[in-house]
């Protein structure tokens, strides 16, 4: 991390704290979350996906702006089989670019398999270097009170029924490459209001990648724009991030586009809306993510 934006960083945190929340939801207006709403996505998200849980931290990086026991939200153990560039081909065919400047994703292989399902042994250690923990199987389940335009299948997400591999991974019966894995956790961003994705990477062997290993693993197309190297809020281990800076205004459009087709702007999907933006930046990380969630967005001309 360079020292501008390490002072930069340093400035919005201060001003996070500092600033106060709006006494109304500005999540159709600005695609900002307040801390309540975050809390409401949170529960949603791990209400609909228990692999997410919710996670607590020590005093000494608490906020007092989220409950001691909802700080921030993880999931560990993603399996990631294979490198970003065995992936170029499928994910420049057929993909668009939002005016945000979003590359979302054209089809991959699997994307016309029923999502994989079944029991999933959660064994990952969190960025914190905690205690490997059993974690929960995957669920498949729809948004309660979405309306039909809005429950699709999943899309753009790999079926892992199509690989089965134990260990290193195999690409079309030549090359073997070496199995990841991932924990991944959801801060609230105070400055920009808005949740942001870290991933913490571990090579087959269980050993923390470092942040050039993770690189491998990230669309290129993001990596100058929107990825950074910073110190976890919540354990102070430098991780890889995907930056907040953008997100309000994908939300926004989203949330605007669902007044526009007649649906109600819904605050409490927007980790949902996150996951399916950050598919086009880890797309080959295959966390559990076994609902999709309506995203209408305008493509650049």
């Amino acid at each position: 991390m360079n020292r501008a934006h390490r002072i930069a960083d340093q400035v919005r945190s201060v001003v996070g704290w500092l600033q106060k929340d709006s006494a109304s939801s500005q999540f159709v207006t600005k695609g900002f979350l307040s801390p309540g709403e975050f809390v409401e996505a949170g529960d949603q998200l791990t209400c609909q996906t228990p692999t997410w849980q919710w996670q607590s931290c020590d005093q000494a990086h608490q906020v007092f702006w989220l409950p001691p026991d909802k700080q921030y939200l993880i999931t560990r153990n993603i399996p990631c089989r294979y490198r970003i560039h065995h992936w170029e081909k499928n994910l420049i065919k057929g993909a668009h670019e939002t005016r945000e400047g979003w590359l979302i994703p054209g089809p991959l292989p699997g994307d016309n398999e029923e999502p994989a399902t079944g029991p999933l042994t959660d064994e990952a250690s969190s960025p914190a270097g905690s205690v490997r923990q059993e974690g929960s199987g995957e669920q498949d389940a729809m948004v309660a009170g979405q309306s039909a335009a809005g429950q699709v299948v999943v899309k753009n997400f790999v079926d892992e029924d199509e690989y089965v591999d134990c260990g290193p991974s195999v690409l079309n019966g030549q090359q073997t490459v070496s199995s990841r894995t991932y924990d991944l956790s959801i801060t609230y961003d105070k400055y920009y209001q808005s949740p942001r994705l870290w991933l913490f990477g571990y090579d087959e062997a269980g050993v923390p990648l470092i942040a050039e290993h993770v690189f491998e693993d990230i669309h290129n197309d993001y990596l100058a724009r929107t990825v950074t190297v910073d110190p976890h809020p919540f354990t102070g281990v430098p991780t890889v991030s995907i930056h907040p800076c953008k997100h309000a205004s994908v939300m926004r459009t989203v949330a605007q586009n669902w007044v526009k087709a007649g649906m109600k702007p819904r605050p409490d999907l927007a980790l949902f809306i996150l996951l399916k933006m950050v598919s086009s930046v880890v797309p080959t990380i295959n966390y559990d993510f076994t609902i999709d969630v309506e995203m209408p967005m305008e493509e650049v001309p």
